[in-house]
Order: structure tokens, then C-alpha cells, then sequence
């Protein structure tokens, strides 16, 4: 199992997680999504990232990342695909770094990564 846990873990527009982590088995399938604070103790394996992760299902690229509004830009490409990512399923995992976690926009340097 791996954990990885960020600023803000992004599900769907109806469910963001604050200091949210994804939890991943060996095959690539979400074994649990939440937040840090709701666990009695921490895995000691848990990669922690600053900035958003994003569990997603379908592949997505770095012209996502435009300067404007990082949850306007979110809830639009949700809006599209309508699918919450859930536990049991597999899926894809981008973290989104420099970001203005205050006011929720890109930075000039912004980066989409791929970690699954």
C-alpha cells in the first residue's frame, strides 16, 4: 500500500478534502480516500505534497493548467466527466503543485505530474 496525502485532495466539486490523503494497493486501486485529521495515527509510508492531488479516471495533460481560477477549472473538467473517483476503483493520480492554496490559482510556474 502506498498513501499519498496533500494540502487538499480533490474528488469531486462536491467533495474536497482538506490535509486529504488517497491510499493505493499494489495494483494501481484506491483502497481509501480521506483526511489526515480523521486517522488515529499516520502511516509511517505516507508521501506528503505540497499542493492538490487530484484522483481522476481518465488521463489529462499540462494544457489543463491555465491562470485562472484552479476550482473553476476543476468543476468544469468534473462537470464533463461526471464521475466521482471512489475506494475500489482504479484511477489515475495528479498532483498539482505551485498554487495559491489561499486564493486557489495557478502560479506562473505551475506543474501537472503524474504519480499513478
Amino acid at each position: 500500500m502506498k498513501r499519498y496525502a496533500a494540502h487538499i485532495v480533490y474528488c469531486h466539486p462536491q467533495r474536497i478534502i482538506s490535509k486529504g490523503f488517497v491510499e493505493v494497493d499494489e495494483q494501481g486501486f484506491i483502497t481509501q480516500i480521506g483526511s489526515l485529521t480523521d486517522l488515529q495515527q499516520e502511516s509511517h509510508s505516507t508521501i506528503f505534497f505540497n499542493g492538490l492531488l487530484l484522483p481522476y479516471l481518465a488521463d489529462t495533460n499540462n494544457s489543463f493548467i491555465e491562470q485562472e481560477s484552479v476550482l473553476e477549472k476543476l468543476n468544469a473538467l468534473f462537470s464533463v466527466f461526471k464521475n466521482e473517483i471512489k475506494e475500489g476503483e482504479k484511477a489515475n493520480l495528479y498532483l498539482l503543485q505551485e498554487l495559491d492554496l489561499v486564493g486557489l490559482t495557478f502560479l506562473e510556474n505551475a506543474t501537472l505530474t503524474k504519480l499513478l
